[in-house]
């Protein structure tokens, strides 16, 4: 009898806890979504190698190797991207993150100019040295540059792949951006961006984009494995499929991520 009792109690508990977490994830503004997505998923320390393949109205025109190196300071991201090969060869792009009122700051470093230069604000959503991704979505994007609708939850398949997401409506607060609008899926399960559809001012859809083949790298911590952007005027694409991750790496160091030290010669080349 007290085993029926103790059972009953912890299904009643396990009933309650799960409709109270109902009710909060109900409860959730479209804003408080992007911002747990945002805050999802940190790796203190990672370098990711990518294979990046560029194509233009369906014809492979270029395959490069691209490698990420991430770190968290202080809950602030700091990302360097280089291209290994291809007529990109040593590229570098740094992103440091700010506080929320405060634009992050953006650099580029290309071999022969002999100093970074710096992104200005009204380049953020301009193309990043021949792909579809912009500079936005290299590590410019402010949560605050946008304001946030929650959607109705949608359930969506993309390639095969099924998601319960939540959809968001986000209108940039600057009416002069060039794509005001973007709206977002976000998988519940791991809170990666699994689709992203992102339009004009004429209201078009200019760009898709979408994150697949998820895989869990660390315990709760989630990567897609492959990222598509098209640029749907253009037919022009770019597919970004990751080939090797290591975490907790020794080898990255607060210091690399400064702008006196983007032409610094990588170990990985």
């Amino acid at each position: 009898m007290l085993k029926k009792i103790l059972l009953g109690t912890f299904l009643v508990s396990l009933l309650s806890t799960s409709l109270i977490l109902m009710a909060d994830d109900q409860s959730l503004t479209g804003k408080e979504i992007v911002v747990l997505a945002k805050n999802s998923n940190h790796l203190d320390k990672s370098i990711v190698w990518a294979k990046m393949t560029v194509l233009d109205k369906g014809k492979e025109i270029e395959s490069r190797m691209i490698i990420q190196k991430t770190i968290y300071i202080n809950g602030k991201q700091k990302m360097l991207a280089r291209f290994m090969d291809g007529l990109k060869r040593n590229v570098t792009s740094l992103s440091v993150e700010r506080e929320e009122n405060e634009d992050n700051l953006q650099y580029v470093f290309v071999p022969g100019v002999g100093r970074p230069r710096q992104v200005d604000a009204s380049e953020k959503q301009n193309e990043f040295e021949d792909t579809d991704f912009s500079y936005e979505e290299m590590g410019s994007a402010k949560i605050e540059d946008y304001q946030y609708k929650r959607e109705k939850d949608e359930k969506i398949k993309i390639s095969g792949e099924e998601f319960d997401c939540y959809f968001i409506t986000a209108l940039h607060k600057n009416s002069e951006a060039k794509f005001p609008k973007k709206k977002i899926w976000i998988d519940k399960k791991t809170m990666i961006p699994v689709q992203m559809k992102i339009y004009g001012k004429d209201q078009k859809l200019k760009k898709i984009m979408v994150s697949l083949k998820i895989k869990e790298v660390k315990k709760g911590i989630f990567t897609p494995q492959f990222i598509y952007i098209k640029n749907m005027e253009s037919n022009h694409e770019t597919k970004n499929i990751l080939t090797k991750i290591v975490i907790d790496s020794s080898d990255i160091k607060e210091s690399d991520f400064t702008q006196q030290n983007m032409a610094k010669p990588w170990k990985e080349n």
